[in-house]
Order: C-alpha cells, then structure tokens, then sequence
C-alpha cells in the first residue's frame, strides 16, 4: 500500500532513487533534496540544483509556457492564518489562527533582476558562481471565505445554516476556482500541485520553498501553498505543541479547500505534497474526507482525483497510521502514496518525546 523510502540528510545521490520518467519523475528528487538538507529550518537561497539537471537533463526546461519563462514566480496560496499590516502597511500573515480561510497570490523573484536565460543557467549548475537569492516580492489577498464555524437557526426542527452565509461562500469557491481556470489556461498540464508545509514554518517561508520546487519542476501545472498557522516561536517544546494544535485547528478549513478544488472538473489530477507536521494534517483532512464519501457511496478517486500523496519526513506515529490510516484504507482513494523518512529531522525527534 505504501512505498517507503528513507534518506538520510547527507546523501545528494537522489537520482539513485530510481525515480520513472513519468508522473512526478522530478518532484520526489526535488523535495528531498530540499528538505532533507533543511529540515525545518529556513534558507533564503534557491535550493540545490538536483542531481538530475546536472547529469544533462534539460527536458524540463526545454518549453515552459512563455507566461512562465521570467526570473519571478507568481503562485496561489490559501490560508487561515491572520491577517495584519507591517509598519509599511504591507500585507502580512503571522501564526495566529483565523476563523475564515482566505486565499490569494503571491510574487516570489528568483535570483531578482537576472534574465530567464541566466536563471536556467543556474539551475543547471551543480556549483554556481553566485548565490541565487528566493525572495517573497508581495502578496495580494483576492477573497476570504466567511468565518466558521457558519451561523445556525432551528427552523421546523430542523438546523440550517444561514443562507446568506451559503452563498458568500460560494461567491469565494467561484472566485477560487475562477482563479485556478485561468492558470490552468496557461499550462498545457491542468494539474495543481499542492504544498502543505511543516512546523515552524512561516508562510514566507512556505512560498519560498514552493516557488524554488515548482521552478525545479519544470514550472507545470497550477503551483499552491496551503499554510496552516505555524511558527508560533518561543521555546522549542511549548512552539512545538501550539504547532500542532494549530495542524488540528486548520482541518476543518482544508477540507474545506479540498472540496472546492476537487470540484473543479478542468483540473485533471491534484497531487499533494506534504513535509512534517503537514503530513498529519493533511492525512486527517483525507481520512475524513473518504469517510464522508464512503457514506454517501461516492467514488474517491473520481470525486477527489488525488493521483499523487507525497509524505516527506511524516510527523505520524506509524501505530496511528495503522489505525487510522490503513484501516480506513486510505490508498483506496489515492492513486499513488510515497513516504520519504530523514533520521536526520529535529521535529519527528520532538515530537516522539
């Protein structure tokens, strides 16, 4: 059911891996090679050039759509974390938690100023002459869904939610899906590729990491962060556990992004990448997701089309994952689960104590 494979911190031979020239042939070489390398903490330089660019792969890069081919990357995000203004009134998102979802666009540069022909350069370089700098420009805000948990009235006995609520909320999946439609105009592949971060992570952070693995990517398909309101900070055990209650927190509001992407019938396959305690969230989300589909003898994988699962460095108790995971049978409704381990990863230390 699980495909396993576990890399240690050290290792950069990740084209011994072995991984199929189809599918996510790149993203699993890409992704551990970052976050084995990172872990949790945070880097302001584009990540390593993976070891498959350096052996003359250029595939990737031959033709991006020309919307795609510039030194920035322009990605979606969603998130319940607040919202507040810095001293400059730029628009920010801290770790505290939000009742209401909201999401939007970020512009992240990639080596700032340099030409698309000088970017691919570097990104080819196993060494590269000069650092090339990930850098977060701006972020812009398009909608926020209303805060949950939605207003209630008996009416004849029986609990409703207040219409008015309803349809704000489906103002937003439509702008949503409206902004995702015109993304996916762009890219001759019409899959999302989702990116859900780990502990002590900022969202800053989480769109740096996303823009540089997209970029590595080949820049395919509709590129979207869901940051869940971490990196409390503090000391290491009690950021730690607000971490986590916060991944508990913020289930509700990803299966309520879950089920207005998969609803959007011009998207072709999601694949999902989660890192840490991410990882957990996302499984949940799933988990409860499947069960409600099952109730209402709806197919998982025509309803949800999840092709790829990605657990990296996985902040699961493997005996919870027995429990919860496999005996729901979650790879039922997936078309592929990876696991990639790092006996190397500060969190899962953490959080076994």
């Amino acid at each position: 059911m699980f495909k396993a494979h576990e890399e240690t911190a050290n290792d950069n031979n990740l084209n011994a891996i072995g991984i199929p020239r189809s599918g996510l042939r790149t993203v699993v070489v890409v992704i551990t090679s970052l976050l084995t390398m990172a872990g949790c903490t945070n880097t302001r330089a584009l990540m390593p050039t993976p070891t498959l660019y350096t052996l003359g792969d250029t595939a990737l890069f031959d033709k991006p759509p020309s919307a795609f081919q510039n030194s920035s990357v322009n990605l979606l995000y969603v998130t319940d974390r607040m919202a507040h203004k810095d001293q400059q009134g730029k628009l920010m998102y801290g770790a505290r938690r939000s009742a209401s979802l909201a999401f939007g666009y970020a512009t992240v540069s990639l080596d700032q100023g340099s030409s698309w022909e000088r970017l691919i350069q570097n990104s080819h370089q196993a060494k590269r002459s000069s650092s090339t700098s990930v850098q977060l420009l701006s972020l812009a805000e398009i909608a926020r869904y209303p805060a949950t948990p939605y207003p209630i009235t008996a009416k004849d006995g029986v609990y409703v939610i207040d219409p008015t609520v309803i349809s704000e909320a489906n103002r937003v999946d439509a702008a949503l899906n409206q902004e995702i439609g015109h993304r996916l105009a762009l890219s001759p592949r019409k899959d999302v590729f989702l990116y859900i971060h780990g502990v002590d992570n900022t969202l800053e952070f989480a769109l740096e990491t996303w823009a540089g693995m997209w970029h590595f990517l080949g820049r395919e398909g509709v590129p979207i962060v869901y940051s869940w309101p971490a990196g409390f900070g503090g000391s290491p055990l009690t950021a730690y556990n607000y971490d986590r209650e916060s991944g508990e927190f913020t289930i509700f509001h990803l299966k309520q992004f879950l089920k207005s992407l998969s609803a959007n019938k011009q998207i072709e396959n999601i694949h999902i990448i989660a890192h840490s305690r991410g990882t957990d969230v996302i499984t949940s989300a799933i988990r409860e997701l499947f069960i409600e589909a099952r109730a209402a003898n709806v197919g998982l994988l025509q309803r949800y089309r999840v092709a790829n699962l990605l657990l990296i460095a996985p902040d699961l108790d493997m005996e919870i994952v027995g429990q919860r995971l496999a005996a729901e049978r979650l790879a039922q409704g997936i078309g592929k689960i990876t696991i990639y381990v790092s006996p190397e990863d500060k969190a899962l230390g953490l959080s076994s104590v």
